[in-house]
């Protein structure tokens, strides 16, 4: 199977991340503020919307799940599940898990590394001994 290259699929993506990569790439000093502003407007704003739009979900799916079309059936009339209530319950438990190991498996050194849990003779982040902890936590030795 060919991959065929159409405008309408790529243009979109780098027509919309462009406006926030150009800061960076013509200077480094002006980046960092225009993101913090563009993120403090955004969370300043919106952050309502933001709210509103989970609740609303969680909302809809309640009322779906308590209307008729909670009881719809997938797959055909004979067709039993897969797996148990509690091997699905398992499952998702396994994969929420999952995912917040590996987010954390990166993120924990670098929060470790910037802000220092035990700060010890005024040790300061984003310096060689505070580095100690995180390392020692993130390898096992």
């Amino acid at each position: 199977m060919a991959i065929i290259w159409t405008p309408v699929s790529s243009f979109p993506p780098y027509w919309s991340s462009w406006p926030s990569s150009a800061p960076s790439s013509c200077s480094r000093r002006p980046a960092p503020l225009l993101i913090n502003a563009a993120f403090a407007f955004a969370t300043g704003k919106f952050g309502w919307l933001y709210l509103v739009a989970g609740l609303s979900v969680v909302g809809f799916l309640i009322w779906l799940a308590f209307s008729r079309y909670g009881n719809v059936r997938l797959g055909g009339a004979e067709d039993t599940p897969d797996f148990s209530y509690f091997s699905w319950v398992a499952m998702i438990f396994t994969c929420g898990m999952g995912i917040a190991i590996v987010n954390w498996a990166w993120v924990e050194p670098i929060y470790y590394y910037t802000s220092p849990a035990y700060r010890r003779g005024g040790q300061e982040s984003m310096r060689p001994r505070s580095g100690r902890w995180p390392s020692v936590s993130s390898t096992g030795g």
